[in-house]
């Protein structure tokens, strides 16, 4: 999937700004009153404070 810039901006509102600097938006899915957001796992080596 393309990253869509208003589902990414969506997705920011929804999920901890940590799952979306190490995570690509793969695939939304909505399966009745839920939504299946699919993530795939960037290799970035969060850097220690």
């Amino acid at each position: 999937m393309s990253q869509n810039p208003l589902l990414l901006s969506l997705v920011k509102y929804v999920l901890p700004s940590e799952l979306v600097d190490y995570f690509d938006l793969i695939h939304l899915e909505e399966s009745g009153e839920s939504l299946h957001i699919h993530l795939d796992e960037l290799n970035i080596i969060p850097e220690r404070i």
